[in-house]
């Protein structure tokens, strides 16, 4: 249970960093709001997506399929998010 407060905290820690860097003060309101509709989505919608491409590939597959979708989505992110908040690695 400890490990998940920690990560709870982090993940809002890490949102609230986001959004003063990358808005504006006037907007930060709105930012938080569209970021918790899309993280509330994602609750919702994972466990449906994860269960129907299990059923349809196969358990064996599954974790693979899942595993690329989420580097296909990290190099989305990473598109989309402006250059000047980038993290550079190495």
């Amino acid at each position: 249970m400890g490990v998940w407060g920690l990560y709870y905290d982090l993940l809002n820690f890490g949102s609230f960093d986001f959004v003063s860097q990358a808005v504006e003060k006037g907007e930060y309101a709105l930012s938080s709001g569209v970021m918790s509709v899309f993280k509330s989505l994602g609750c919702f919608l994972a466990p449906i997506l994860a269960g129907f491409i299990a059923n349809i590939a196969g358990f064996a597959y599954a974790f693979s399929i899942l595993g690329v979708m989420g580097v296909l989505g990290a190099i989305l992110v990473n598109q989309l998010t402006p250059k000047y908040i980038r993290v550079r690695v190495g």
